[in-house]
């Protein structure tokens, strides 16, 4: 179940980059290995049939593309720093409110909290569910899913 839950993670992840904001991303094989350089960390909560914590971290290069093209910009140079942060809160947003239903299925309900930066301090250094990374031409992003106690029920 760990590698399916992965595989969702990663298939997520690359859909919301592609259509939140035009940005093409290749998951990477296997467990990410090197801690990304220069890297901006979010983190949203979610409770329901089973509870847990979505992280990403992301290259801080990546950031200003995010926010244009999420705001329909041209210039990058236009992109104030807190524009960057919400971009990279809602991508997050989207990742596991959809990632959550690809595990569970669609009719449980989870309750997910506001997404927030988080400091280097705040990142688990538990064991995640699972964990992907992403390539992008200009920066990397890694994503992982924590569940406390693990999922129940089957599969869908």
């Amino acid at each position: 179940m760990t590698e399916q839950i992965r595989e969702a993670l990663s298939q997520v992840a690359v859909d919301t980059f592609e259509k939140l904001a035009f940005m093409f991303a290749f998951p990477e094989p296997g467990e990410p290995g090197q801690q990304i350089e220069d890297v901006i960390l979010a983190g949203v909560v979610f409770s329901g049939p089973f509870s847990g914590r979505v992280l990403m971290g992301i290259s801080a290069a990546l950031l200003p593309e995010l926010a244009a093209n999420m705001l329909g910009l041209d210039d990058e140079a236009d992109v104030t720093l807190e524009q960057q942060y919400d971009a990279l809160k809602e991508t997050l947003n989207v990742v596991c409110g959809n990632l959550l239903p690809a595990i569970a299925g669609r009719e449980p309900i989870f309750n997910m909290e506001m997404p927030k930066i988080l400091s280097q301090d705040e990142m688990r250094e538990s064991e995640s569910l699972a964990r992907v990374r992403l390539e992008f031409d200009e920066g990397e992003c890694d994503l992982a899913i924590y569940v406390d106690g693990g999922v129940k029920g089957s599969w869908p």
